[in-house]
């Protein structure tokens, strides 16, 4: 691109494409022939002139930008600072030409060429900057920019000497290097959608703007399956570069989109066999299916339950995993419901009879309640998905004693321990996921073991004395 770049820059100056047109020759006051700029000081004259008939670029951008610092207000000031600006881009001076299209901006707004420079300055500005807050700031400048000459491109004359059909060609050239600035300046902001759109009219053949289109499609949400046909592209368009890292980095980039989309890595590699041989992006890239999404797999849970015969058959990992996503839309909404009845009324008749579960795992433990964790993936993770309250055993008055007897002390397990609840469902909150398990009731102490009595002592003297 910025061979393709910096040759467009210097066809519209050999052109007489810059606005004010700075061909023309401006003439002295005293004795010269009419002209529509006319220079009074012939000591300033003199000056333009030999910047203006200066044959080397650099030399000549230096004295036109000497002479703009010189003659601030000369009446060809901007065809001064059009030179330099031209010259210092010529010579690669990124930096000056850049000043110098600001200095033009500043006082001409609508100065395509000047922006063009601008925004394709700030754009290679902002690929060299590490800290995301700079590269956004100078992405949005460079955006800017670009989205104005997109709007005063359309309407911008026709200039002397230059043919419509060149022209047309100059200003296709310069769209689609605009449309590259603007959408890179649009990812930059993560407004994937509207970055899509100015990349699908920039130049394609370009690395940069191809790979990125893909990252615009691909990073959509919902996701944009033309993307995986982009990236193939992008990473093939890469390894013909001799870009062999790209190329693998773009290639694990799509493939692992790919994989999270589809499911599986099924398919990835005939995909980009077909796609690498089609020349043209097709209508519908009938290859990639989508995977289902964790809320759709909740609902076909049910469904197949319920095919099956009933919610019965559904483990307790999946009646999370149902509740889960209850919120999801109105099917998963329905799957929830069926699943909390089941829970509180078939298995717990209307609440009465409490459940027990074995080996669930202790996340923490409160005064008068234990969080644990009951699905193998919650055990390992430690992270609670049953919040129990405890029910406290009653207090019974010892006989013959007229005190009030002190509330008995729950025997809490230790956290990270292995345990059993038995307790009724009562609640549950989606996300994050947790049940909520009310009175309570952990396994009483095991009770030590006792020894009769006189058992150790016939142990001892049991043996028969020699």
């Amino acid at each position: 691109m910025n061979k393709v770049f910096v040759t467009l820059v210097l066809a519209l100056s050999v052109t007489g494409m810059a606005q004010g047109n700075p061909q023309s020759t401006p003439t002295p006051q005293a004795g010269a022939p009419a002209s529509d700029k006319v220079i009074k000081d012939p000591k300033e004259f003199d000056t333009y002139m030999a910047a203006l008939n200066t044959q080397d670029p650099a030399q000549k951008a230096k004295l036109m930008d000497t002479f703009v610092v010189q003659y601030p207000q000369s009446i060809v000031k901007g065809d001064a600072l059009d030179y330099a600006m031209a010259g210092y881009q010529q010579t690669g001076n990124a930096a000056k030409a850049e000043a110098m299209a600001e200095q033009i901006v500043a006082a001409n707004p609508d100065h395509y060429r000047a922006l063009l420079i601008i925004a394709y300055a700030k754009r290679a500005s902002a690929t060299q900057q590490t800290d995301p807050k700079q590269v956004l700031a100078l992405a949005t400048e460079a955006q800017a920019a670009a989205e104005h000459a997109l709007q005063v491109l359309p309407n911008a004359p026709l200039p002397a000497g230059v043919s419509k059909e060149d022209f047309d060609k100059q200003r296709a050239q310069m769209e689609v290097i605009l449309h590259g600035v603007a959408g890179f300046g649009l990812l930059q902001a993560k407004d994937y959608a509207k970055a899509r759109d100015h990349y699908l009219k920039s130049d394609l053949t370009d690395l940069q703007s191809a790979f990125q289109l893909s990252l615009c499609e691909l990073e959509l949400n919902p996701i944009d399956i033309n993307g995986f046909w982009h990236v193939v592209k992008a990473a093939k368009l890469a390894e013909t570069q001799g870009n062999t890292v790209g190329a693998q980095q773009i290639a694990a980039y799509g493939k692992g989109k790919y994989r999270k989309y589809h499911g599986s890595n099924d398919g990835w590699d005939a995909f980009v066999a077909k796609t690498a041989a089609q020349a043209s992006l097709p209508a519908e890239l009938t290859d990639i299916t989508r995977a289902p999404t964790p809320c759709e797999i909740a609902v076909q849970v049910v469904k197949d339950a319920e095919a099956a015969g009933s919610v019965k058959s559904i483990e307790f990992p999946d009646r999370e995993t149902v509740l889960q996503f209850r919120d999801c839309s109105p099917a998963n909404k329905a799957a929830a419901d069926k699943i909390w009845s089941y829970i509180t009324h078939d298995m717990q008749q209307d609440g009465e009879v409490k459940i027990k579960l074995a080996s669930v795992k202790v996340i923490a433990v409160g005064t008068d309640s234990v969080d644990v964790a009951l699905t193998p993936d919650n055990q390992d993770a430690n992270k609670a998905d049953i919040h129990v309250v405890l029910e406290k055993p009653e207090t019974k008055p010892r006989a013959g004693k007229k005190a009030a007897p002190k509330p008995p002390v729950l025997k809490l397990p230790a956290v990270g321990s292995l345990t059993e609840v038995t307790g009724v469902f009562t609640g549950y909150t989606p996300d994050p996921f947790l049940f909520t398990m009310e009175k309570g009731e952990l396994p009483p102490p095991a009770r030590p073991k006792v020894t009769p009595k006189g058992a150790a002592g016939k142990k001892a003297g049991s043996k028969k004395k020699k």
